[in-house]
């Protein structure tokens, strides 16, 4: 026993000390109290049982010691279970239509800005420290544009057959938007354009006409890729959504795209793009039937989809 001992105690400082985020339990209407009353941010964990990044959230980044110390000082963090029958009037009332997302709201309730998918430790770390800074934050974000996050993109390791290292830069500065402090975008585009040829360079190019609301270069770039069938169902489905996203006007070229998609790959996700794409072209007719399909996949998988509840909503005004 006394030799066990010593082990007992390395395990309980180790619980005790890589224990990350320490999560508010509570309702909602606790959860805004307790903020109001500490004057205290809090950010919301919004997730389902089934998302394979949500896990990676909680098992990963949610656990880091770090992470946690310093969310601990200045949040409050709290879980919303997207599917239960207390968490899905939340997430329909603020959009949810990918998992994970967190949301970022001051101590008045007040949603500041939502971060979309999963991200490591280190990287999550720098965005509660960009929100903590009250200089940083920005202001509050119209709720709407969120109801246009339709797509899921829990596939995320298939999004290019490209090597794993280039899949890796690719997801991380097209998928999830991020551009590092010392992104080089002309040297990483020469470097990464050896390995794989045009194919990639036109990737890049992508990111770049997004960032700059380049909207002709962004359908041009696309569509070179697609008329030369370089692109897999994922690829035509991120890039459809992206002009969504990125309130692009919507051109018949993109119902090309997502029309190539659907036939490939006819998912929840993909279905519910295209009826967005629809419905913004004035296609509502053919939103409504698109979206249907959907619903009769969700209803198939027993699944639930917010924002494919919204956006069929809002195809009903119309009709």
């Amino acid at each position: 026993m006394k030799k066990l001992l010593p082990l007992i105690f390395i395990f309980i400082s180790f619980l005790t000390f890589a224990q990350g985020i320490d999560f508010f339990h509570g309702t909602w209407d606790e959860l805004l109290a307790e903020a109001q009353k500490k004057r205290k941010p809090f950010f919301v964990d919004f997730y389902t049982t089934w998302c394979g990044p949500c896990k990676m959230m909680t098992n990963i980044t949610f656990k880091s010691e770090k992470v946690g110390l310093y969310s601990n000082k200045y949040f409050i963090a709290y879980k919303v279970d997207c599917e239960s029958p207390e968490g899905r009037p939340i997430a329909v009332k603020y959009r949810i239509g990918s998992y994970p997302s967190i949301g970022f709201f001051d101590y008045n309730g007040k949603l500041i800005n939502m971060e979309i998918g999963f991200q490591p430790p280190d990287e999550f770390l720098e965005v509660l420290e960009g929100y903590a800074d009250s200089k940083a934050m920005p202001e509050p974000v119209n709720e709407d544009y969120f109801a246009m996050r339709t797509a899921y993109f829990d596939s995320l390791d298939r999004i290019t057959k490209n090597e794993k290292h280039v899949t890796d830069f690719y997801e991380k500065i097209l998928v999830y938007g991020k551009q590092k402090k010392d992104f080089d975008f002309l040297d990483l585009k020469n470097k990464y354009e050896k390995i794989n040829g045009d194919t990639f360079s036109h990737f890049l190019d992508l990111y770049f006409y997004l960032s700059s609301q380049n909207t002709d270069k962004y359908i041009q770039t696309v569509n070179i890729l697609f008329e030369k069938n370089l692109l897999n169902a994922d690829q035509m489905h991120l890039f459809s959504y992206r002009a969504i996203e990125n309130r692009f006007q919507v051109e018949p070229v993109m119902l090309r795209w997502i029309n190539e998609a659907v036939r490939k790959n006819q998912t929840v996700e993909i279905l519910e793009t295209k009826s967005a794409l629809q419905y913004a072209y004035g296609n509502i007719e053919d939103a409504f039937e698109t979206a249907k399909k959907a619903q009769k996949i969700l209803k198939k998988e027993k699944r639930n989809q917010p924002s494919l509840n919204v956006l069929m909503d809002k195809i009903k005004l119309k009709l």
